[in-house]
């Protein structure tokens, strides 16, 4: 997917997706969000806007198996940032998840440099400060919740994030024309990720950041699972190990 392309995805599914919680706002009779939210919304925006744009763009060269699972992995980071930041308990159980989540993002380095010998190191490291970036967007959420921003507006900050930065990316020249295949992929992710969202900061309202956010990583197995079906991703040695050290990773951070 090509910047302009790429921008365009963002702008469409990201209108769908802040209008989806608007909208909403709206209708309850919310209808200017509050200072605070308006500081959270633009938080989260930014952070889940330059996060996806990196973890996509990173695609190019890694393949989309192994870029999810070490985006995913940011619950590790997101686990170490909770500890320090919210007071949450450390077990042993929450050590072995962190230590085993380093692991399998070596071993998936180890597999995509078999791949692909030129560009694998800067696109992993790419990804990497993606996941950390969603890492913080995750604690973000569980701090600004706790502040009692306006639920509604806040859940509109990541789309109306990627709206922005979709533009910038793919402002041409020659006129901003969207196909008609990106305008549904990007409407149905819409939607999609509206969904991702709410429920994700439901659980986050009531429940601990480092238990959480694991649980909603798991997404991972089933792209590795579809990139394989679908675009002829290999499984190797190492790139099973990741995954299923991955796997138990987060089994071990979601039961401490």
């Amino acid at each position: 997917m090509s910047n302009h392309s790429q921008g365009q995805f963002m702008v469409v599914a990201g209108f769908v997706w802040s209008s989806v919680f608007i909208i909403s706002a709206l209708f309850q009779g919310q209808y200017l969000p509050s200072g605070e939210t308006i500081k959270w919304a633009l938080t989260i925006g930014v952070l889940s806007a330059l996060a996806n744009y990196m973890l996509i763009y990173s695609m190019r060269k890694l393949e989309a198996g192994v870029a999810s699972t070490i985006y995913r992995l940011n619950l590790a980071i997101a686990a170490i940032i909770a500890f320090i930041f919210l007071a949450e308990t450390i077990n042993f159980l929450k050590i072995s998840g962190l230590v085993l989540a380093c692991i399998a993002v070596f071993c998936f380095a180890q597999h995509q440099r078999k791949i692909v010998t030129k560009g694998v190191w800067p696109m992993l490291l790419l990804v990497l400060i993606a996941s950390f970036l969603r890492a913080v967007y995750g604690i973000s959420y569980k701090i600004a919740l706790g502040d009692g921003v306006q639920y509604l507006w806040f859940l509109s900050g990541p789309g109306l994030g990627w709206v922005i930065l979709g533009t910038l990316t793919s402002f041409r020249s020659n006129g901003v024309k969207i196909p008609g295949e990106i305008i549904f992929r990007g409407a149905a992710s819409g939607v999609l990720l509206s969904g991702l969202v709410f429920f994700f900061a439901k659980a986050l309202k009531f429940g601990q950041a480092s238990v959480i956010i694991p649980v909603s990583q798991m997404s991972f197995v089933v792209t590795a699972l579809l990139a394989w079906l679908f675009l002829g991703e290999k499984f190797s040695a190492r790139k099973i190990l990741g995954m299923g050290l991955a796997c138990i990773s987060i089994l071990f951070l979601s039961q401490s």
